[in-house]
């Protein structure tokens, strides 16, 4: 059977995470972005069914202790962008499906970075280290598998215990390789040609609720800008 190469890499609990990574006295807390509708929970919200889209009274009745905080839109665009680029250092094939949310095709780039599951790793490691947040990648041979196992990886996701980084400099990170990351993603292009794969399939339906976090914050809504539209085979 054909191994699977599609990741689904989806940021954990985005908009709270991002939250508790710039107000250390958020972390280990029970917080929800929005007011009177529960945009995004923490984990430790979640813990007491408190879930994105519930109104805020229903939040508080569940969890007394629950902490609101208004969103920071622009923090949330960096934070996705730049874990976005991350998915970009392994492969030129990416399709960014909302500000925390892309697929990846990692087919042919396998002899400069390991078996699919091993870049999933790289990738998870890397965006805890350098942003500080929980990713969850699934890798599988279909989009629709690939988003279920990275359903299931969130599920495991252990919160952070020390400080995380949220230094806004460019990454210093490179590749065992030797070939600087513009020679790397065309390598990458040309051994997903020699091996006629397809590449990701069609965009999937689902998205971040931004329209909501624009009411709330009162920024502009997000805007996938860029970000190559990949397509192939059906799922």
């Amino acid at each position: 059977m054909q191994a699977g190469t599609i990741l689904h890499a989806d940021l954990d609990a985005f908009y709270a995470s991002v939250e508790q990574l710039l107000d250390s006295s958020l972390r280990g807390q029970p917080i929800a972005v929005g007011g009177g509708v529960v945009l995004a929970a923490s984990y430790e919200a979640k813990a007491f069914g408190v879930r994105g889209g519930m109104t805020g009274r229903r939040a508080r009745e569940l969890c007394p202790q629950l902490r609101f905080v208004s969103g920071n839109f622009e923090e949330y665009q960096r934070l996705g962008d730049a874990a976005i680029k991350i998915l970009g250092d392994f492969t030129p094939l990416v399709e960014r499906l909302s500000i925390d949310e892309a697929f990846a095709d990692v087919a042919g780039c396998e002899r400069l970075f390991g078996p699919p599951a091993e870049i999933a790793t790289s990738i998870r490691r890397r965006v805890r280290e350098e942003l500080g947040l929980p990713i969850s990648v699934g890798v599988a041979r279909t989009k629709h598998l690939a988003t279920i196992a990275s359903q299931v990886s969130a599920s495991k996701v252990t919160l952070p215990t020390r400080r995380p980084l949220i230094s806004s400099e460019p990454s210093k990170y490179r590749s065992n390789t030797s070939l600087p990351p513009r020679a790397t993603k065309t390598v990458c292009t040309l051994a997903l040609e020699a091996t006629s794969r397809s590449a990701i399939l069609h965009s999937a339906s689902r998205s971040t609720s931004l329209s909501s976090l624009t009411e709330a914050t009162g920024q502009p809504s997000y805007r996938a800008t860029g970000t190559p539209q990949l397509s192939g085979g059906s799922a």
